[in-house]
Parts: structure tokens; sequence; C-alpha cells
């Protein structure tokens, strides 16, 4: 299973019955891991679920196994020129989802993430000169679920398996090496001239990723992930 995000257009269609829209997928956008997803890519899942007579649930950063995370159901999803558009309701009986739902109003939450599987997809070599030569044409997703998220990134699925492994204590060296990879990988550094885990110098602080990302930008999304992470209960203040 893995997972995607994009900044949400968002709206409040009944603040008093928590009915809202966004649109949670667009098509034809390259994102930043290479994907593309085309329109139609939703049509069969989509027909499933309508078939099957269960609402698709809006869960809360994919936190499966928490049930305060199960905050709504999806009341209507259909393919829309620009992607997969949403109407959905939140529980405003249960505070979680309150809660929730307040922060989507307020634009703190303003991302949406769906887990899917990739049932159809090619890979495209678009050449030598374009800015992203391998295109993953995602043809048709089996869709799970969708839902607001704090922090809307790539690597999708790696922000999981760290979560994750957080909430099982990471007691492991493969767990610990996973959160450590991924702190990298987001952009976590030392600050300048202290002193690293290994007692030598700490890396300065500049782009060494060479991604383009400031460490500005990668502090401030170290602070999005950890205010997350302090949220949901995984780590204590």
């Amino acid at each position: 299973m893995r997972y995607k995000s994009c900044p949400a257009q968002f709206k409040a269609i009944d603040e008093a019955q928590g009915i809202f829209e966004a649109l949670v997928a667009v098509f034809d956008n390259i994102d930043r891991c290479g994907d593309r997803i085309h329109k139609g890519a939703f049509a069969k899942t989509l027909t499933k679920w309508a078939e099957s007579g269960d609402p698709i649930p809006v869960i809360y950063s994919h936190n499966w196994d928490n049930i305060d995370a199960h905050i709504g159901e999806v009341l209507e999803a259909t393919e829309t020129a620009e992607g997969l558009l949403v109407r959905g309701q939140v529980d405003l009986e249960e505070d979680p989802a309150r809660r929730v739902f307040k922060r989507m109003q307020r634009r703190t939450l303003k991302e949406f993430s769906f887990a899917y599987d990739e049932v159809v997809s090619e890979l495209t070599d678009q050449g030598d000169k374009a800015e992203w030569r391998y295109i993953n044409e995602l043809r048709e997703l089996e869709l799970y679920e969708v839902g607001p998220t704090l922090v809307g990134m790539n690597p999708d699925t790696q922000l999981i398996a760290a979560k994750n492994a957080l909430k099982a204590g990471a007691t492991g060296y493969t767990e610990i090496q996973q959160i450590h990879d991924l702190a990298i990988a987001l952009g976590a550094k030392a600050s300048p001239g202290g002193t690293g885990p290994d007692g030598g110098e700490s890396a300065p602080d500049k782009d060494e990723a060479g991604d383009g990302k400031s460490s500005g930008e990668a502090g401030i999304l170290a602070v999005r992930i950890a205010a997350e992470m302090i949220d949901e209960g995984f780590v204590e203040r």
C-alpha cells in the first residue's frame, strides 16, 4: 500500500453537519516521486466501492489502528477534469473528529492524502532532456481511504513506516536506522559547530542533499513533523 498527498482545494459545504469537499488527487501532474495519475485511474475502484455499499473511510493521517483517527466517511467521490473530488462528512459528535474539522476550516490542516495500490501502471521514457526522464504513469489505482494530513509529503511510505516504528518502541536496529534515514532525508542536521552523534563535528548548515531545499525549509518541515508526532502521542513533549 502506498500514500500520496497534495494541497487540498478544501471547502466546507455544511459546517453544522461537518460536510466538506476536497480535491484529494490531481490528474496529469508529475509529483515529487515521478508519478503521474491519469484521468480514469479511480474509475473501477469507485465503482467497486459504490457496489459494495460501504463508504470510503476518512482517516486522519492514515492512522488505521487509532479509532479516534477514523473521523468520517466519503459521501460521494467523482473524477473531474482536475482530479479526484470527494464530498465527505466528519463525525462532529466525536471530539477528535470535531477538532480535526476545526483545523481544516482554519486551514492549519490544508493537505489531503489517500491510500492506494497500483493496479495498472507503466514506466515511460521522456528523453534525457526532460526534467523527469522516467515517469511512472498511474492508469488504474485501488483506493482504500482518504483524509486530511498535517504533513503532506513524499517519500510517503517512509513516514508511515517511521511512525509505526516509533509507536512500537523502535527497539530494533532496523527500525532505529529507518527513523535516522528518514530524518536525514527530510533535511535534519545538527547545529553548526556542535557535536555529532559520533562525537565529531556536526554537519554544516547547508543543502548537503543537493535537492535545492534550504535548511530553513527543512527546519520548518521538521517542526511540522514533530508537532504531528507529539499531537498523535508518538513522542512526549
